[in-house]
Protein backbone atom coordinates (compact mmCIF):
# COMPACT_ATOMS: atom_id res chain seq x y z
CA UNK A 1 0.00 0.00 0.00
CA UNK A 2 1.13 3.55 -0.72
CA UNK A 3 1.37 6.33 1.83
CA UNK A 4 0.87 9.95 0.77
CA UNK A 5 2.27 12.89 2.68
CA UNK A 6 1.05 16.28 1.46
CA UNK A 7 0.27 19.63 3.07
CA UNK A 8 -3.39 20.53 3.52
CA UNK A 9 -2.58 24.18 2.72
CA UNK A 10 0.33 26.17 1.37
CA UNK A 11 1.36 29.82 1.36
CA UNK A 12 -0.14 31.40 -1.79
CA UNK A 13 2.60 34.00 -2.21
CA UNK A 14 4.02 32.22 -4.24
CA UNK A 15 2.84 28.64 -3.76
CA UNK A 16 5.37 25.85 -3.32
CA UNK A 17 4.62 22.39 -2.06
CA UNK A 18 6.07 18.92 -1.71
CA UNK A 19 4.23 15.62 -1.87
CA UNK A 20 5.88 12.35 -0.86
CA UNK A 21 4.61 8.96 -2.02
CA UNK A 22 6.10 5.84 -0.49
CA UNK A 23 5.60 2.14 0.01
CA UNK A 24 7.65 -0.32 2.02
CA UNK A 25 6.30 -3.40 0.28
CA UNK A 26 6.86 -2.99 -3.46
CA UNK A 27 6.92 -6.48 -4.94
CA UNK A 28 6.82 -5.70 -8.65
CA UNK A 29 9.36 -5.52 -11.42
CA UNK A 30 8.97 -2.51 -13.72
CA UNK A 31 11.83 -2.58 -16.18
CA UNK A 32 10.49 0.28 -18.31
CA UNK A 33 8.17 2.26 -16.01
CA UNK A 34 6.18 5.02 -17.66
CA UNK A 35 4.52 7.98 -15.93
CA UNK A 36 1.75 10.39 -16.81
CA UNK A 37 0.80 13.50 -14.90
CA UNK A 38 -1.98 16.00 -15.44
CA UNK A 39 -3.49 18.67 -13.31
CA UNK A 40 -4.15 22.31 -12.80
CA UNK A 41 -3.12 25.05 -10.45
CA UNK A 42 -5.00 28.14 -9.53
CA UNK A 43 -8.34 27.91 -11.29
CA UNK A 44 -8.95 24.23 -12.10
CA UNK A 45 -11.42 24.70 -14.97
CA UNK A 46 -10.20 27.94 -16.54
CA UNK A 47 -11.80 28.22 -20.01
CA UNK A 48 -8.47 29.06 -21.65
CA UNK A 49 -6.67 26.18 -19.95
CA UNK A 50 -3.73 28.42 -19.04
CA UNK A 51 -3.33 26.85 -15.63
CA UNK A 52 -3.44 23.23 -16.81
CA UNK A 53 -0.38 21.01 -17.21
CA UNK A 54 0.38 17.52 -18.41
CA UNK A 55 3.44 15.41 -19.03
CA UNK A 56 4.67 11.87 -19.44
CA UNK A 57 7.81 9.87 -19.96
CA UNK A 58 10.06 7.25 -18.44
CA UNK A 59 9.63 7.03 -14.65
CA UNK A 60 13.34 7.00 -13.87
CA UNK A 61 15.11 9.68 -11.83
CA UNK A 62 14.07 13.35 -11.99
CA UNK A 63 11.39 14.39 -14.49
CA UNK A 64 10.01 17.92 -15.02
CA UNK A 65 6.68 19.12 -16.39
CA UNK A 66 6.13 22.81 -17.02
CA UNK A 67 3.02 24.88 -16.44
CA UNK A 68 2.42 27.16 -19.44
CA UNK A 69 5.84 26.28 -20.92
CA UNK A 70 7.52 27.14 -17.62
CA UNK A 71 6.13 30.68 -17.50
CA UNK A 72 3.72 29.92 -14.63
CA UNK A 73 5.55 27.12 -12.83
CA UNK A 74 6.85 23.58 -12.86
CA UNK A 75 6.23 20.16 -11.36
CA UNK A 76 9.34 18.06 -10.63
CA UNK A 77 8.76 14.36 -9.99
CA UNK A 78 11.66 12.28 -8.66
CA UNK A 79 11.37 8.55 -9.21
CA UNK A 80 13.77 5.79 -8.13
CA UNK A 81 16.41 4.72 -10.66
CA UNK A 82 15.29 2.11 -13.18
CA UNK A 83 14.51 -0.70 -13.19
CA UNK A 84 12.10 -0.70 -10.26
CA UNK A 85 12.23 -4.14 -8.73
CA UNK A 86 11.88 -6.03 -5.52
CA UNK A 87 15.05 -7.38 -3.97
CA UNK A 88 16.81 -10.32 -5.61
CA UNK A 89 15.65 -12.77 -2.94
CA UNK A 90 12.00 -12.00 -3.74
CA UNK A 91 11.40 -9.88 -0.67
CA UNK A 92 9.55 -6.61 -1.03
CA UNK A 93 11.47 -3.35 -1.32
CA UNK A 94 10.73 0.29 -0.43
CA UNK A 95 9.92 2.76 -3.20
CA UNK A 96 9.81 6.54 -2.73
CA UNK A 97 8.53 9.14 -5.21
CA UNK A 98 8.62 12.87 -4.50
CA UNK A 99 6.68 15.62 -6.23
CA UNK A 100 7.80 19.25 -5.91
CA UNK A 101 5.58 22.04 -7.24
CA UNK A 102 6.83 25.58 -7.85
CA UNK A 103 4.45 28.32 -8.99
CA UNK A 104 6.14 31.49 -10.19
CA UNK A 105 3.23 33.85 -9.48
CA UNK A 106 0.76 34.52 -6.70
CA UNK A 107 -2.57 32.83 -7.36
CA UNK A 108 -5.54 35.20 -7.05
CA UNK A 109 -8.33 34.29 -4.67
CA UNK A 110 -11.49 36.10 -3.61
CA UNK A 111 -13.20 33.75 -1.16
CA UNK A 112 -15.93 32.60 -1.41
CA UNK A 113 -16.41 33.81 -5.02
CA UNK A 114 -13.13 32.55 -6.46
CA UNK A 115 -11.10 29.92 -4.72
CA UNK A 116 -7.81 28.54 -5.86
CA UNK A 117 -6.30 25.14 -5.47
CA UNK A 118 -4.01 22.53 -6.90
CA UNK A 119 -4.99 19.31 -8.62
CA UNK A 120 -2.57 16.56 -9.61
CA UNK A 121 -3.19 13.11 -11.07
CA UNK A 122 -0.07 10.95 -11.29
CA UNK A 123 -0.06 7.40 -12.62
CA UNK A 124 2.83 5.00 -13.12
CA UNK A 125 2.79 1.73 -15.00
CA UNK A 126 4.88 -0.60 -17.09
CA UNK A 127 5.66 1.04 -20.43
CA UNK A 128 5.02 -2.27 -22.17
CA UNK A 129 1.60 -2.81 -20.61
CA UNK A 130 -1.75 -1.14 -21.17
CA UNK A 131 -2.71 -0.94 -17.49
CA UNK A 132 -1.36 1.54 -15.00
CA UNK A 133 -0.41 0.91 -11.41
CA UNK A 134 -1.49 3.96 -9.42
Amino acid sequence: SWQVSAPSTTDPSPPRLDVDLSTDDYAGNLTAPHWQVSGSLGIPDHPLGVFAFEGNGTACGEQTTYVKDGVLGQVVVTFPPCPWQASADGATAPVNVTVHVDVWTVLPAIPPLLSTGFELDLSVGDGAADGDQE
